[in-house]
């Protein structure tokens, strides 16, 4: 439950406060979104070559992030590292699958990943940068070059420590 006022947003109740509810999570069956382009491909076609479109979305570490608070999403990476990747393995072949549809059938675009900061200090160590974000983004970066657009990274708080991991994946920016 999520409470947006005009200046702050903040969390009630997460959609995980238990293990059964990481089950419930991991049982449901997602349907692929295959919303309408037109308008998107209307404004590219209107633009042309003045301007670039932005498509902005959350990585997996982000979405399962987000389906605990912060604390207690930071002990189960170092806890359950295995019930946290198959959590973003489940919604990693969402989005892939998603960003894939985007990318064969919308506009050129920049799109910005969110989420990298889930894996960064001072929540979590560089090396769980290398198991929950490397390998998700390296192909998300991949297929979005695949298909002629840039990958942004948004990536903010202390980066010393992930900066050649982020620059490795080979993003057009950060």
């Amino acid at each position: 439950i999520t409470n947006n006022t005009p200046a702050t947003q903040w969390t009630e109740k997460y959609y995980c406060e238990s293990d059964d509810d990481v089950e419930r999570f991991l049982s449901i069956q997602f349907e692929p979104a295959r919303p309408d382009l037109s308008k998107a491909l209307e404004l590219e076609r209107a633009i042309g070559e003045d301007a670039l479109l932005t498509i902005s979305f959350l990585d997996p570490i982000a979405l399962v992030g987000d389906l605990f608070g912060p604390e207690e999403f930071a002990i189960r990476c170092v806890t359950d590292t295995r019930t946290v990747t198959q959590l973003m393995d489940k919604v990693f072949e969402n989005i892939y699958d998603f960003l894939r549809y985007l990318l064969e059938n919308g506009p050129r675009a920049q799109f910005i990943i969110a989420g990298a900061e889930y894996a960064t200090a001072p929540l979590l160590a560089p090396r769980y940068f290398d198991q929950f974000v490397t390998p998700y983004e390296s192909r998300m970066i991949d297929l979005i070059r695949s298909h002629g657009s840039w990958a942004t990274i948004h990536c903010h708080g202390r980066l010393d420590g992930v900066l050649e991991r982020i620059a490795g994946m080979g993003p057009h920016g950060l």
